[in-house]
């Protein structure tokens, strides 16, 4: 059991090594103004995003080129008074602030991080690791170019790790899907 915990910890900390860390601030300047402040250690391409409290999208902007910053003055202004969030997809990885605005005045909550799953292909085996943060219920499915061939519950545990053999399957291309909650996340492999 103690070896088990010593791969999944290793396991962890390398996918944590992996993953971009961007650092996304909002400084609220006056009259439902605020700054948002973006920065990445690399050139990456990013989304920002702000979504109301019924997940309607407010603001959307995708960057062009790749870059390690962003910095624009938003105004709230016309905002109704509500919760919103903020989020920034840069590669893998998704920083969300939660914003409240009441009678103009704006208030920021701490970022939340979110890493999209590893997918790896290797030797006929198909391995799979997220970390689900939000303990959203999770589906597997493996469909191929004939159909769906896997569908699975996969519960709501909060560190997944599958491995899947697929040698047994013909050769062909295959689109594997993990979801949970409002997220799909889809790997295409060719065996």
């Amino acid at each position: 059991m103690k070896t088990i915990a010593t791969v999944v910890l290793v396991f962890a900390m390398m996918i944590a090594g992996a993953v971009e860390r961007p650092r996304l601030d909002v400084y609220p300047v006056k009259d439902g103004r605020a700054i948002v402040a973006l920065a990445n250690e690399h050139p990456a391409m990013f989304v920002v995003s702000l979504n109301d409290q019924e997940g309607t999208l407010v603001f959307h902007r995708e960057s062009k080129e790749s870059q390690t910053g962003y910095r624009k003055l938003f105004d709230f202004s016309g905002l109704k008074d509500g919760r919103y969030e903020l989020s920034v997809k840069v590669n893998t990885t998704t920083v969300k602030k939660p914003i409240t605005i009441q009678q103009g005045t704006l208030n920021v909550g701490e970022s939340e991080f979110r890493f999209d799953p590893y997918f790896t292909w290797s030797g006929n085996v198909l391995k799979i690791s997220y970390l689900n943060f939000d303990g959203d219920p999770l589906r597997l499915s493996i469909d191929g170019e004939w159909g769906n061939l896997y569908d699975a519950s996969l519960g709501r545990e909060f560190n997944t790790m599958l491995g899947y053999d697929l040698s047994a399957l013909d050769k062909g291309n295959y689109t594997v899907v993990l979801s949970g909650g409002d997220k799909q996340y889809v790997y295409h492999l060719k065996k």
